[in-house]
């Protein structure tokens, strides 16, 4: 007998300091983007039923800039497939590198924002997982500064484990 459950989405576009959110259930609209946030995060928990209090969540993240912006996106997965999708253009410069870490770091705040303690982090940036295990150096400063950022908030966690995964998986 096969059962089927209803996948629980939800989704947050946020864009010069706006954030709009879209729902499987309700249509979203805009609002201030710290209250719209902290609402979207309650309705995502609220939905995610029977969560295993030690079971891994998924984050997928992915940054990137050009010279009209940087963009980062992240996915956040239950172990039941519940998913949160964020999507954020930043009102700052970035190196591409630096929108890796961007989304690396918001991705781990809303792990903790849902309650994860284990968290499996997916990334398609070679050099930020590998400065992030330590087996590649970080020679900038201000990537120095986003991966000690990184370690902060990885320490609110039971487990991180960082993957790195190809592009066309990300």
């Amino acid at each position: 007998m096969t059962s089927h459950k209803k996948s629980n989405n939800s989704e947050v576009s946020i864009d010069e300091g706006r954030a709009t959110s879209k729902d499987d259930s309700n249509e979203g609209g805009e609002s201030s983007l710290k209250s719209d946030m902290a609402q979207v995060f309650a309705d995502f928990v609220i939905k995610v039923q029977n969560v295993e209090p030690e079971a891994a969540w998924r984050i997928y993240v992915d940054g990137s800039s050009t010279r009209q912006d940087s963009k980062i996106g992240i996915m956040l997965s239950s172990q039941q497939k519940d998913r949160m999708h964020l999507s954020v253009r930043l009102d700052y410069r970035t190196t591409n590198n630096e929108a890796e870490y961007e989304a690396l770091i918001v991705g781990l705040q809303a792990a903790r924002h849902v309650g994860a303690v284990k968290v499996l982090i997916y990334s398609d940036s070679q050099l930020v997982a590998q400065q992030l295990l330590w087996t590649f150096e970080i020679n900038k400063a201000r990537l120095k500064l986003h991966a000690e950022a990184f370690e902060k908030l990885k320490a609110n966690f039971k487990e991180v484990v960082i993957q790195k995964i190809p592009r066309s998986e990300n």
